[in-house]
């Protein structure tokens, strides 16, 4: 992640900590995460790293098979995410 994008914040000079994550954002900041671990190509359009974390399995569709990118990402997904993203990496969460 270091020298990475992703924490960079939401234009026009704003960081907005206390801003609602999507779940587009949450799989984009997985994706170049799992990209940086895993030597994946560098996604061309925002729709790569969707694709990227469902096959990966961080990250699944609702169950109408619509991703939700711009619905605001909940607590507990956001760490299964995490969780599956530290499997992944074989980091042990917790231990």
């Amino acid at each position: 992640m270091l020298g990475s994008s992703a924490g960079d914040g939401s234009g026009s000079m704003l960081f907005s900590p206390s801003a609602v994550i999507t779940r587009g954002q949450l799989a984009s900041i997985l994706a170049r995460m799992a990209r940086s671990l895993k030597g994946y190509a560098a996604p061309e359009y925002p729709e790569d790293d969707i694709a990227l974390v469902n096959k990966l399995g961080l990250m699944t569709k609702s169950s109408s098979g619509d991703f939700r990118e711009w619905a605001g990402a909940e607590r507990g997904q956001v760490a299964v995410a995490m969780t599956r993203y530290l499997e992944l990496a074989s980091i042990r969460p917790g231990g």
